[in-house]
């Protein structure tokens, strides 16, 4: 079985809302955006050696596909190279999407039959990038087995957190942790 893996960019205080860019995801009035491009170059070695170092399925709300698409589709760098070969799944509720990336499957409707039935098919790991409000959905639905979390040293004190409360109580054990610089990277399996 092939397991959904989140790959998160997130703050001392769980806040993965816009760490790339101001304008990423200004919802809720949210003006921290950006507070991960000090760091940027660092975080995305640790991703590439260890969060996205074997081939994978992509997993991306409407969004984050859009964000995604517009960067990495015409780039020729090596985290480019590997969402672009990437097959990808967009889930979107958007009825008549026409995707514009190579590879892309779009999934907007029976979203938890369908993730899980692509988790029993052969294939690679399937990994979710970013996508909050995608994210929320598939954990309380328990659809996510591992977290792939590129914490960087920054309180932001507001914005979408990696995880809002919830009554799920949930046990993982460390696969991983590696450093670059100020940044970390870990890795946890739910058991």
């Amino acid at each position: 079985m092939r397991k959904v893996s989140a790959l998160i960019f997130s703050s001392l205080d769980g806040v993965m809302q816009s760490p790339a860019t101001n304008d990423e995801d200004p919802s809720n009035d949210f003006n921290a955006g950006g507070w991960a491009a000090p760091y940027w170059n660092d975080a995305m070695e640790l991703a590439l050696e260890h969060a996205m170092s074997e081939d994978f399925d992509l997993l991306l709300g409407r969004n984050t596909y859009e964000q995604f698409y517009n960067h990495f589709a015409t780039q020729e760098e090596l985290t480019a190279q590997k969402l672009n070969k990437s097959r990808k799944y967009l889930i979107t509720h958007q009825s008549g999407f026409i995707p514009m990336w190579a590879n892309t499957t779009v999934i907007n409707h029976d979203i938890l039959k369908t993730i899980s039935t692509l988790k029993y098919k052969e294939g690679p790991l399937i990994q979710l990038h970013g996508s909050w409000k995608l994210l929320q959905y598939l954990w309380s639905n328990q659809l996510v087995d591992e977290l792939r979390l590129i914490t960087f040293p920054v309180l932001i004190g507001s914005g979408k957190r990696l995880f809002e409360e919830s009554d799920i109580t949930t046990n993982f054990e460390i696969d991983a942790v590696h450093r670059n610089r100020n940044i970390l990277f870990s890795k946890y399996i739910k058991k």
